[in-house]
C-alpha cells in the first residue's frame, strides 16, 4: 500500500464515530472531515495543523521534514485522489526507499548497514565535494561518504534503520545539488550532455563575443577620434541586445552556483565572478539609458567566453578519468557460451554472464571478451589485456594459466573454468579500487581547498575596501577598479592546481597497469629513501607450477593431490593455486575445519582425517614428523620450492614446485642503485633458498625466514633510523607489512587482502612497471609545485595591480581565464610525460 492509499485508507476511529454532526473541522492535508475527539496534529509552518488519520499525519510530518511545505502554499485545492495527496518530488525520493528499487542498486552489509554509487551534478569546484561531505557527515546515521570531484561520483554508506536513503538524496538536493543512483549507460549520457550543454553556452558566448567586441573598437576608436552621440548610443544599445543573452544563458551557471554558495552562508569561487559580472552588466545598462559613461559589455562577454573555456577544458580532463572508469566497468560481456556434458559430447549453451556458476565451462572463440576470472583447460591462445594490465603486446596463454574476465580473446577457440565471478573479478576488484582511489583526498589538495575558502573572503573584503577608497578618492574609476580586483582575483586557478593534475597521473597509471589507490603515494614516493621486497609472489612469479611429485607412503601421486587440492581450495596463496591448475576437473573431496597459518602453512580435514600442507618446520611442528629436504635439493637451480603433505602419523609426499624471476627486476634494481636507494629482500622462505635468488639478482641484503611480525618490526625498525620505506609485497602474510609502510605497493595477481591495504598497485606482471611510477610521481609532483606556484604568483602580481587601478576590467578577465588554462593545459603534461616516460623505460627494458 502507498503512502498516499494510505492516507484514505487508515482511519484511527471507528467509521460509527464519523457521523457528520460530530464533524469539527477539515484535516488540513486532505480536507476530510476530522472526527470528533480526534487529536492528531503536524506542525507546518510553526502552526499546529489537524489530521483526520494517521496516514495523513505520517505524509504531512514526511512533507515537513523534507523541506516540501510549498506544497501546501501552492496547491490549489483539495485533491482528489490519493495519489495527488502527495508531492511528485516526494513520491520520486520514496521510491528509493523500496526494496525491490533497491536491489540492483544497493550493496548492502552487516545488518542495517548499505552503501551505494551516487551520481552528482551540479559540482563546479572540489570545495563542493567538501560541502557534500560535511554536510552529510554531520547526519546521524551515515556512516561514510567520499566524493570524487574528478568524476562527481559518491560513494555512500549509511544504516538503514537510522536514515533513509530518500532522506540523504533530499538533503543534497537541499545544498544545490542533483543525485541520483549511478548507473553506467545514465553516466555515459549526463557527461555527453553536460559536454553539449557546455559547448552551446561557449559556442554563443563565443558568437555574441565577437559581435560585441568588433562594436566595442568602433566605440574606442570614437573615443580617440570622436563620435557623434547618436551613433554612439546605437552602438550601446547593440551591444546590451548581444550581451543579455551571454548575460542570462551562457553565465547562467556562475550565477546559480553563486546563490547556492550564499544561501549555505558559504563563499565559493564563482560569488566573485557573479559579483564582477552583474556589477559590470548592471551599470553599463545604466550608462546605455542614461547615454553618458562607459559599458563594459566586451568585458563581460569576453570573461564568460574565456571563464567558459577554461572550465571546458577542465570538464575535458575530467570526462576522461569518468570514461575510463566506465569502460573497465564495460569490460565483461552479457552473455557467456556455457559448455555442459562429458567431454565426448560438449552441449553448447549461450547464458547470461549473471547466471555463471563456479566450476563452469565456457568456450572463448576468437573475438570473444572472457566474460570472468578462471583457468584455462584445454587449447592455447594469445589474448589483449592492455585495458587492464597496460600490456600492449599479446599474452600467450596455455593449460593452466589464468584468464582475466575482460580480456579479449584473439588467437584460438579455448576452453576455461570459472573461478571468480560478479564482484570478485580482478576487473571488479580493479575497478573499485581505482574508484576509491579517486575519491581519496591527498593532504595538499584539502589544504589548497582550505586556501581558497579563505582566498575568496579576503578577495570579497579587499574589493569592497578598493570600492569605497577609489570612489573617495576618484569616482570616476571606482567601479572599473572594482570589477577588476573581484574578477582577476578568482582562485579558479589555486583550485584546479592539484586534483586536475592528479586525477591526470591517476588515469595515466591506469592506462600504463598502475592503479592508484592512496593519492599520498604521489608525494611521498619522492621522499622514499628504501626499497624493501617480499620474495614469493613479488620478486618471482606467483604462477608456481608443481613440477616433481615425490610419494614418501601408500598414497600414489593421484590421491596426494586431490587431498591437497581439496585443502589449498579455499586459499589464494601463490602455492594453493598452483594446486588448483593441477586438480583433476572432477569433483574434489570437502575439505572442513581449514585452518590457515599465515607463511607457514594450512591444516584442514578431509573424509575425516587430519592432514597438513606446508614447510618442513611447520610440518615437524603440527605432526612430530621430520623430513631431511637436502637430499631432494637440486643444486643447479634457485627457483625450487618445497611443500610438504602429511597427515598425523606420517609424510605422504613432498610436492616440488618452480618459479620463475619475474621481468623487469634486474632492470628495475639498477635503475634504484643508480639513484642511491636501498634495496633490500625479507622474506619468509627459508635462508638458502632466498640467498640463491638475491645473488642471481645481484643484491646484497636481504633478511630470510621472518615472520609476519618480524616483518612488521623490521620495516618499523627501518623508520626509526630515519629510513622512508617502500614495500612490495604479495600474498596473505604481506598485509600487516603494506600496511605499515610509508608507502606500500602490491602486485596485482596477489590476494585481495594485500591489494586492499597497498597504496598502488601493480597489474603488470613486469616489475620494471615500477620505474614508471617512480618517473611519473616525480613529474606529478614538480607539475603540482608548477600549477600552485603560478597560481600564487598570478594573484600576488595582479592584485596589487587591479587595486592600484593598473588592469582594467577586460584586462582582468583575460588574465583570471589564461590562469585557469594554464593550469589545466600544465597538468595535461602529466599524460604526455607519463607516456614519454613508458617509452622510454620500454625501449631499455627491449
Amino acid at each position: 500500500m502507498s503512502i498516499a492509499d494510505t492516507c484514505t485508507n487508515t482511519p484511527l476511529v471507528p467509521p460509527d464515530r464519523c457521523d457528520p454532526s460530530d464533524l469539527a473541522q477539515p484535516c488540513y492535508h486532505c480536507a476530510e472531515p476530522v472526527p470528533e475527539g480526534l487529536s492528531l496534529t503536524v506542525s507546518i509552518d510553526n502552526e499546529d495543523r489537524a489530521m483526520c488519520c494517521i496516514g495523513c499525519q505520517a505524509v504531512a510530518g514526511a512533507i515537513v521534514e523534507y523541506g516540501l511545505t510549498d506544497y501546501y502554499r501552492f496547491r490549489q485545492g483539495s485533491a482528489n485522489k490519493p495519489a495527488e495527496l502527495v508531492p511528485e518530488q516526494l513520491q520520486h525520493f520514496r521510491a528509493y526507499d523500496d526494496d525491490a528499487v533497491q536491489q540492483c542498486l544497493v550493496e548492502s552489509k552487516d545488518g542495517n548497514i548499505k552503501s551505494i554509487s551516487l551520481v552528482l551534478t551540479e559540482i563546479s569546484c572540489p570545495a563542493c565535494t567538501w560541502l557534500i561531505e560535511s554536510r552529510l557527515s554531520a547526519m546521524q546515521g551515515i556512516r561514510n561518504i567520499q566524493v570524487n570531484y574528478s568524476t562527481q561520483r559518491a560513494q555512500l554508506q549509511w544504516d538503514d534503520s537510522k536514515i533513509r536513503l530518500s532522506a540523504i538524496l533530499r538533503t543534497i538536493e537541499t545544498l544545490g545539488y542533483r543525485a541520483r543512483p549511478y548507473d553506467t549507460s545514465q553516466g555515459h549520457r549526463q557527461l555527453d550532455e553536460e559536454q553539449k550543454q557546455q559547448l552551446r553556452r561557449l559556442g554563443l558566448a563565443g558568437v555574441l563575443g565577437m559581435q560585441v567586441m568588433m562594436l566595442s573598437i568602433a566605440l574606442y576608436v570614437g573615443d580617440w577620434s570622436g563620435m557623434e552621440q547618436a551613433y554612439r548610443n546605437f552602438f550601446n544599445w547593440t551591444c546590451l541586445l548581444l550581451t543579455t543573452p551571454v548575460i542570462f544563458y551562457s553565465a547562467q551557471s556562475f550565477f546559480v552556483r553563486a546563490w547556492r554558495d550564499l544561501r549555505l552562508l558559504r563563499t565559493g569561487m564563482d560569488v566573485p565572478v557573479s559579483l564582477g559580472i552583474l556589477i559590470a552588466y548592471v551599470n553599463s545598462i545604466w550608462v546605455t539609458l542614461s547615454g553618458s559613461g562607459h559599458v563594459y559589455y566586451d568585458s563581460i562577454v569576453m570573461f564568460v567566453f574565456f571563464l567558459l573555456t577554461a572550465r571546458y577544458f577542465e570538464f575535458r580532463a575530467r570526462r576522461r578519468s569518468a570514461l575510463y572508469l566506465d569502460n573497465i566497468a564495460q569490460l565483461i560481456p552479457a552473455v557467456a557460451t556455457r559448455l555442459s556434458g562429458k567431454d565426448a559430447g560438449y552441449q553448447h549453451e549461450t547464458v547470461a554472464v549473471v547466471s555463471l556458476r563456479l566450476g563452469d565451462i565456457l568456450l572463448i572463440r576468437p573475438g570473444d571478451v572472457i566474460p570472468a576470472d578462471g583457468y584455462l583447460i584445454e587449447g592455447e591462445t594469445a589474448v589483449d589485456e592492455s585495458l587492464l594490465t597496460g600490456e600492449s603486446r599479446p599474452v600467450l596463454k596455455s593449460v593452466g594459466d589464468f584468464l582475466i574476465g575482460g580480456a579479449a580473446n584473439i588467437d584460438q577457440p579455448v576452453k576455461m573454468r570459472v573461478s571468480r565471478i560478479g564482484k570478485d573479478t580482478m576487473s571488479s576488484h580493479i575497478y573499485r579500487l581505482i574508484e576509491q582511489g579517486q575519491r581519496l583526498k591527498p593532504e595538499w589538495l584539502a589544504l589548497s581547498n582550505r586556501i581558497s575558502a579563505w582566498f575568496v573572503f579576503a578577495v570579497l573584503a579587499l574589493a569592497s575596501v578598493t570600492a569605497v577608497y577609489w570612489y573617495v578618492h576618484d569616482p570616476l574609476v571606482w567601479l572599473p577598479v572594482t570589477i577588476s580586483v573581484l574578477v582577476v582575483s578568482c582562485p579558479c586557478a589555486l583550485s584546479l592546481a592539484t586534483p586536475v593534475a592528479l586525477s591526470t597521473a591517476s588515469t595515466t597509471l591506469m592506462k600504463q597497469g598502475v592503479v592508484l589507490v592512496n593519492a599520498n603515494a604521489i608525494e611521498v614516493l619522492n621522499r622514499v629513501t628504501a626499497y624493501v621486497f617480499d620474495k614469493t609472489g613479488t620478486l618471482t612469479m606467483d604462477r608456481l607450477t608443481i613440477s616433481d611429485i615425490i610419494c614418501l607412503s601408500s598414497l600414489s601421486e593421484s590421491q596426494c593431490l586431490v587431498i591437497a587440492g581439496a585443502i589449498e581450495s579455499n586459499s589464494s596463496h601463490p602455492v594453493a593455486q598452483a594446486f588448483a591448475r593441477m586438480s583433476p576437473l572432477e569433483k574434489i573431496p570437502l575439505a572442513t575445519d581449514i585452518r590457515n597459518h599465515a607463511g607457514e602453512g594450512i591444516t584442514a580435514e578431509v573424509d575425516g582425517r587430519r592432514y597438513c600442507i606446508g614447510t618442513d618446520k611447520f610440518i615437524r611442528q603440527q605432526t612430530g614428523n621430520k623430513l631431511e629436504l637436502e637430499s631432494y635439493r637440486t643444486p643447479e637451480t634457485i627457483n625450487n620450492n618445497y611443500v610438504l603433505f602429511a597427515d598425523e602419523n606420517e609424510i605422504h609426499c613432498l610436492f616440488v614446485l618452480q618459479y620463475v624471476v619475474r621481468d623487469g627486476a634486474k632492470e628495475l634494481f639498477d635503475y634504484l642503485g643508480k639513484r642511491g636507494k636501498s634495496v633490500s629482500v625479507l622474506s619468509g622462505d627459508n635462508e638458502k633458498t632466498t640467498k640463491a635468488l638475491v645473488d642471481f639478482l645481484g643484491l646484497k641484503e636481504m633478511f630470510a625466514g621472518r615472520t609476519a611480525d618480524q616483518k612488521m618490526a623490521h620495516i618499523r625498525a627501518m623508520q626509526l633510523r630515519g629510513e622512508k620505506v617502500a614495500m612490495i609485497g604479495d600474498g596473505v602474510n604481506d598485509a600487516p607489512v603494506l600496511a605499515c609502510a610509508d608507502v606500500s605497493i602490491a602486485m596485482g595477481d596477489g590476494t585481495a587482502l594485500a591489494s586492499a591495504n597497498a597504496d598502488l598497485i601493480l597489474l603488470n606482471s613486469r616489475l620494471d612497471k615500477l620505474v614508471t611510477v617512480i618517473e611519473l610521481a616525480a613529474v606529478t609532483r614538480a607539475i603540482i609545485q608548477q600549477n600552485l606556484c603560478w597560481a600564487i604568483f598570478y594573484n600576488l602580481l595582479a592584485v596589487p595591480l587591479a587595486v592600484m587601478g593598473m588592469v582594467s576590467p577586460w584586462m582582468a578577465a583575460l588574465g583570471m581565464s589564461l590562469s585557469s588554462l594554464i593550469v589545466v593545459i600544465n597538468s595535461g603534461r602529466v599524460n604526455r610525460m607519463g607516456n614519454c616516460v613508458e617509452v622510454s623505460n620500454a625501449r631499455t627494458s627491449a
